[in-house]
């Protein structure tokens, strides 16, 4: 299933993209079942499939403390030697 199957909602201008320029688009596969469940829920609110999925993750995912944030983000910005280096590190404390 890809999200952008579902109709919009009604109260947008056709063919104008409404997705802010700071998100990103992501295609899902999802079971039947959800399928199902997501349809269902998004015509008994009359909202589009996509604002029930964002709320469902924000629940799920809540936001992570600044310091660990902070921790990832300089994991991500370490070059692969870096990490090899910090392994190496490891493994000699052992």
């Amino acid at each position: 299933m890809t999200v952008s199957n579902f109709p919009r909602n009604t109260s947008m201008i056709e063919g104008v993209n409404p997705m802010p320029s700071n998100m990103r688009q992501i295609t899902m596969t999802l079971p039947p079942d959800l399928e199902e469940q997501l349809e269902a829920t998004a015509g008994s609110t009359h909202r589009p499939p996509e604002a029930i999925i964002i709320d469902a993750l924000r629940a799920y995912l809540p936001p992570l403390p600044p310091d660990l944030a902070n921790e990832f983000a300089a994991w991500d910005a370490a070059s692969d030697e870096a990490l090899l280096a910090f392994e190496r590190d490891l493994k000699d404390e052992t």
